[in-house]
């Protein structure tokens, strides 16, 4: 076992809630900045993951989202992320020359936008949906290696569903990731034990299935 100290955060956020055009329109933004001293980060050595404090550590970002009703049917929703940090302080032995890189899993750049079209079917609440995601490039891992570099993706996916007019159940059908995006969540550059190899995990591709929700 190993022991490290806790973590603290200092964050400031200056925000906006807006709603226009007779409520049918809901905007949010905000502006934020945080700064992490003794910030808890994991480390490879080998095959093992150890955890150590990373001395200050900072972000920046900007998010904005709106809600707009198009019509009495169709619903239209939008959100942007922009996103920039900074770590200092980790021990060279764990990760070198790391000082100033980026944060792990952390795009400069994400959007998603989400189109809901709904009407009354007579036995319940149909419901259709196009969802399109996009994340910017990323770095997997401290050292901001560039062989594991997550290249930026776009994902989308489509559902339609009809709920009850009780709403105790919805059942639906949904496709994920239509057009077969290839994309890796995660990376490492040495992985086992310190062998000159890379790791890896892969996106899903599509995936087509069935749901069903029942409240009580």
């Amino acid at each position: 076992p190993n022991q490290f100290n806790e973590e603290q955060v200092l964050s400031y956020e200056l925000g906006l809630k807006a709603r226009l055009l007779d409520n049918r329109l809901h905007l949010n933004a905000a502006a934020f900045q945080y700064t992490y001293d003794d910030l808890q980060q994991a480390f490879f050595i080998g095959a093992a993951a150890v955890t150590r404090n990373v001395g200050e550590s900072e972000g920046q970002g900007l998010e904005v989202d709106a809600r707009w009703l198009l019509t009495d049917n169709l619903d239209l929703y939008m959100g942007l992320a922009w996103l920039n940090t900074e770590f200092a302080g980790a021990p060279e032995e764990l990760c070198e020359g790391c000082d100033g890189n980026q944060m792990a899993f952390s795009p400069e750049f994400s959007s998603a936008t989400v189109l809901t079209y709904t009407t009354d079917v007579g036995f319940g609440s149909l419901a259709l949906s196009g969802e399109y995601t996009y994340t910017g490039e990323q770095f997997s891992d401290l050292d901001n290696t560039e062989e594991v570099k997550l290249d930026s993706r776009g994902v989308v996916n489509l559902r339609a569903s009809i709920t009850a007019p009780s709403e105790m159940w919805t059942a639906g059908v949904y496709v994920e990731n239509l057009t077969g995006e290839e994309y890796y969540h995660w990376g490492y550059a040495e992985a086992d034990y310190n062998l000159p190899a890379t790791q890896t995990d892969p996106s899903r591709g599509r995936v087509a299935g069935v749901s069903l929700d029942y409240r009580f």
